[in-house]
């Protein structure tokens, strides 16, 4: 009688929040977030009043939409993460895994591109993390035949960017989900998404949905794996 569940990395705020939204109606929905517990909270709210509680045979409600803070991309918080998933819920269908991070710099300018914590938090967060998550949710993923999406980047296959290491990031990562794909497959399909911003801010908050959309088509497609689609607005 379990409904199916899907765990949103950093969930809390922008695309993420619209693809917990989106998702709502037919999953019970884990949001991560690293801060702002308020918002997260609130997001939670938002969900329990628009979608109703399922109730299971042994008349046990199950919360259908819970909050969990912590980094998720520090490897060990991921394992306690997926663990906390799996004793709430009891399984794990589709994950959306958004994790990143970068610094802006000068892209043309070598030196400016040089320190080293900045290429490594920036590879930790935007390629590592999601090879970790992958690692730990796995098992249960095979056990539903489920899926599994990440946030791409522009600068993944194009040079550009906030910074040259954030662009050589998010072409590892689109690597990573190719390859994840292979490795992952029969049972689990691995994807990605990239979207390009729009100046216009009307035509910015329709592309919001729109990716929040692409990202719910990748999670419940049952074909595809081991692509990264691209939501441009024709740009």
């Amino acid at each position: 009688m379990s409904r199916k569940v899907a765990l949103v990395i950093a969930g809390s705020a922008g695309l993420e929040t619209q693809i917990a939204r989106v998702l709502a109606p037919d999953f019970d929905v884990c949001i991560n977030y690293c801060h702002n517990a308020t918002r997260a909270n609130a997001l939670v709210e938002e969900l329990e009043s628009g979608n109703a509680t399922a109730t299971y045979q042994d008349a046990f409600v199950q919360p259908r939409f819970v909050a969990l803070q912590g980094d998720a991309s520090n490897k060990n918080f991921i394992t306690d993460l997926v663990d906390r998933v799996i004793a709430i819920f009891g399984r794990l269908d589709v994950v959306a895994s958004n994790s990143g991070w970068t610094r802006i710099t000068n892209f043309n300018d070598m030196d400016d591109n040089l320190d080293d914590d900045l290429w490594d938090r920036t590879y930790q967060c935007n390629v590592k993390a999601h090879y970790w998550l992958m690692h730990a949710v796995k098992p249960y993923l095979e056990a539903t035949k489920g899926s599994f999406v990440t946030t791409a980047s522009l600068a993944g296959i194009r040079p550009g960017g906030s910074s040259l290491p954030y662009a050589i990031s998010k072409a590892a990562q689109i690597h990573l989900v190719k390859t994840l794909a292979k490795v992952c497959a029969p049972n689990i399909r691995v994807n990605s998404q990239r979207a390009q911003a729009e100046a216009n801010q009307l035509r910015r908050l329709v592309a919001v949905q729109d990716v929040a959309d692409v990202v719910r088509m990748l999670l419940v497609n049952e074909s595809m794996t081991g692509q990264n689609v691209v939501v441009d607005c024709g740009s």
